[in-house]
Order: structure tokens, then C-alpha cells, then sequence
């Protein structure tokens, strides 16, 4: 008995490895019949090939037969080597499921006629979480605006819902850059950054699961300060500035007078 249930799931594997139909073949007096089945049909799968838990689908298959016979169909599941019929013998070709459990399935029709003819066509599906995917967070180690260029910010989305495992991608973005180009960037769960430069970042999390779902959220204003250096470096600039700036307006008013005095004794002399 044990012998013959692992000799029922190697058949089904072997029909879904190599999706081939199978043929059955009846010689009465000469006379050769063929008895085969199509390809399932899956209503309602996500484009991705995908189906949903607790969402109701309808599966179809059809047969090619030249007879008047009475043909009936049996759909079942095979998961972890347990096999399950989800809709016994009868002569509909079209069978609802309402799957509960993600998972890889191997979707199986069996079908025989009144002669005594059969076949069987397999095929794998996969049934991914109906709970929506979302990014319930952007966990950061330092908020905007308290941090200075040089100080390592840790970025870790946290994410619930859809089928694992997810994809992560990470990346900060310039804000001030007049490119898109990626200041950071990552694709595992957490990214390590250290601003060099001060000014408004955008930091953005995109997450994709195993069932195809996508979600993005972002940080659209993330503001980084100059550090003690920076800030010491722009004062003495300034400084400077205001040094050789004034200097220069002082020679350039020094100038201006003596060339209106020269020019006004001129005037008088004549």
C-alpha cells in the first residue's frame, strides 16, 4: 500500500517535470482511439503567475476524445508528498479551489472514460499570503536634522505582510544633485550610510516579495548638518571675505576720491 502511494507521487512529479500529455490507446477489432487532455486553465491568476489565499479560482481542462463516451474528471493537489482531491469523479471539466495555505502546489486532473480509456496533465502553482505587503516603517538610528556629515546612519525598513522572502532595495538620494544619480544605496535589509556633504537627502525603500507584490514609501526630506570642521572652514571664510571685501571698497573709495580731485583740479586750472 505504501509501495503504491509513492508510486502514485513519482508519477504525478514526473507529469509535471516533463508536461507532456498522456495517450491512452484502445485496439478493438482493428479499430485505434486516442484519449488525451489539454493544458489547465487557471482563472484569476495575478500576473505573475501567482494565486492568492482565501481567493476562490476556477480551473478547466479539456479533452480530446472522437467518441460518444462518457468521459468524468477528478482535480487534486499535491503539497509536501501529501496528496488531496479537491473534487472526486464526475463529468464537469471544471472544478472551483478556494486555497487557505501558501505554498507550492502540483495541480492534478485525472480523467477516464465509460470504455475504460484514462489520462492525466499536472501542472505547479503558486499560492502566495492575501495579507497586503506594506513597509510599516523606515527605522533610522539618528532623526533628521541632529546629525552632522561624517556620522553613520543605519536604515532598516520594517516590513510586515506578502510572502517571504522579501527583495529590499535601499537608496539615498541628493536631494540638492541636480542628477538622480544614488548617493547610497543597498539590497539587503539595512543600509549603512555616512554623509559627506551637508544638505537634504530623500531616502527610499522599495519591497518586493515572493508572490511579485511591490511597495515603495520614502523619506522625502532627510536634513544633514555640517560638522565642527565645516562650520570653522565657512567662518573663516567669511572672515576673509569680509576682510578682502572691505579692503577693496576701502582702495576703490581711496581711488574714486583721488581721481574726482584730480579731475576737478584739472577743470579749475583751465
Amino acid at each position: 500500500m505504501q509501495l503504491s502511494k509513492r508510486f502514485t507521487r513519482l508519477i504525478l512529479l514526473l507529469l509535471v517535470l516533463f508536461p507532456s500529455n498522456i495517450y491512452a490507446i484502445d485496439v478493438d477489432n482493428g479499430k485505434q482511439e486516442t484519449f488525451s487532455l489539454g493544458e489547465i486553465i487557471i482563472e484569476n491568476l495575478s500576473p505573475n503567475g501567482s494565486i492568492s489565499t482565501g481567493e476562490e479560482i476556477n480551473i478547466r481542462v479539456s479533452a480530446s476524445y472522437y467518441s460518444s463516451d462518457k468521459i468524468e474528471y477528478e482535480f487534486s493537489i499535491l503539497q509536501d508528498q501529501k496528496e488531496t482531491v479537491i473534487r472526486p469523479y464526475n463529468e464537469e471539466n471544471v472544478c472551483v479551489w478556494k486555497p487557505t495555505k501558501p505554498g507550492v502546489y502540483y495541480l492534478t486532473v485525472k480523467a477516464k472514460t465509460e470504455s475504460g480509456l484514462s489520462a492525466t496533465t499536472s501542472t505547479k502553482v503558486t499560492v502566495v499570503n492575501t495579507k497586503r505587503l506594506q513597509i510599516e516603517k523606515i527605522g533610522l538610528n539618528q532623526s533628521s536634522g541632529t546629525i552632522e556629515t561624517g556620522t553613520p546612519v543605519t536604515i532598516t525598513p520594517k516590513v510586515s505582510g506578502g510572502t517571504t522572502p522579501y527583495q529590499y532595495k535601499i537608496t539615498v538620494k541628493d536631494n540638492n544633485s541636480s542628477d538622480d544619480k544614488d548617493e547610497a544605496s543597498s539590497n539587503s535589509v539595512q543600509l549603512e550610510w555616512t554623509p559627506q556633504h551637508q544638505g537634504t537627502y530623500r531616502i527610499v525603500v522599495e519591497i518586493t516579495d515572493a508572490g511579485g507584490q511591490i511597495v515603495k514609501d520614502e523619506i522625502s526630506k532627510y536634513n544633514v548638518l555640517p560638522n565642527e570642521q565645516e562650520i570653522e572652514t565657512a567662518k573663516k571664510a567669511k572672515i576673509a571675505f569680509l576682510f578682502f571685501g572691505g579692503f577693496f571698497f576701502i582702495v576703490l573709495g581711496i581711488t574714486l576720491i583721488f581721481t574726482f580731485n584730480h579731475f576737478s583740479r584739472k577743470k579749475e586750472n583751465r
